[in-house]
């Protein structure tokens, strides 16, 4: 079993500060387990929760293995079930599927009513697709899901299994030109970049790539198409925004993470360059996490 803890602080008029716990339980569901033995473990789980249901979230974690890309696990909330490429993104689904596209949404500073019956998301640096089944379920055309690494693309296959017909996956990393590029692939997280970063105490595989651009993206979907892009590049933004001159300029809406993620350091700066010479509007935002995203002023 994971036991994970939060703890939030709230003023009250005869306390100053009180501290409350509350405990979020993530069960793990083992492997091989009969199907009447799954049936009496879920009933114990739904007794538990049910017992706790006041002050307690409760979900299952299952371990699934997969050939050649090694094991994923599948996160069963009250709400649905998603699936991630590794343990270390279970709280963003605490609180259910609902709660995590919602507040990953309000991240990037994006509303329901930026996404028309006719919208196309282009979702840049995707990982699992969990912006795009946010757009799709707000009533998007489409999606174009682009990630480079495998377990991602396969996640994000799986979480938009729904929305099959409507989504392209690009399995490769966004830059400045076409061609094949080193890239340090996370083992425990979703901090996979182009740039090692020796400061982070995380395991890096490094592999080689294909990459492409917006613009040859623009040119070979998008023409004629109403879209919107998504970027978390993870502090490649700069030659991303070099490599989609057209795809820009003719984009409806963007919203592009500049946070300290290249070596620590914000690409804000760069970007806002790149914007201005291609006499582009924008404005910068910091939304609830203190993340910074451009935007198209419309």
């Amino acid at each position: 079993m994971y036991y994970l803890a939060y703890v939030h602080r709230s003023r009250k008029k005869m306390k100053r500060h009180s501290e409350n716990f509350r405990y979020f339980i993530v069960s793990y569901l083992p492997r091989k387990l009969s199907i009447e033995s799954q049936v009496f473990y879920y009933k114990f789980i739904g007794i538990l929760g049910y017992l706790l249901r006041r002050n307690h979230r409760i979900i299952s974690l299952e371990e699934i293995s997969i050939q050649n890309l090694g094991l994923l696990w599948r996160v069963n909330c009250t709400d649905g079930s998603i699936y991630i490429p590794n343990t270390t993104r279970i709280s963003r689904f605490i609180w259910g599927i609902d709660h995590a596209l919602n507040r990953l949404s309000a991240q990037y500073s994006s509303k329901s009513e930026d996404i028309m019956e006719n919208t196309i998301v282009v979702d840049g640096g995707a990982n699992i697709g969990e912006f795009s089944y946010w757009a799709l379920r707000n009533g998007a055309a489409g999606a174009i899901v682009i990630d480079p690494d495998d377990k991602n693309i396969y996640c994000a296959r799986l979480n938009l299994e729904r929305y099959e017909q409507k989504v392209t996956y690009l399995n490769r990393a966004l830059s400045d030109s076409e061609g094949v590029s080193q890239f340090y692939f996370s083992q425990d997280s979703a901090n996979s970049s182009m740039y090692g970063n020796s400061s982070k105490d995380e395991i890096q595989e490094i592999r080689n790539i294909e990459t492409t651009t917006l613009d040859n993206i623009f040119v070979n979907y998008l023409r004629n198409r109403e879209y919107i892009l998504k970027l978390d590049a993870e502090g490649h933004e700069p030659e991303v925004v070099k490599g989609a001159y057209q795809f820009l300029l003719h984009c409806n809406r963007y919203f592009i993470d500049v946070s300290a993620e290249r070596y620590l350091e914000s690409t804000q700066m760069e970007v806002e360059k790149l914007l201005t010479s291609y006499s582009l509007k924008y404005k910068v935002v910091t939304t609830q996490n203190s993340r910074i995203i451009i935007h198209k002023n419309v």
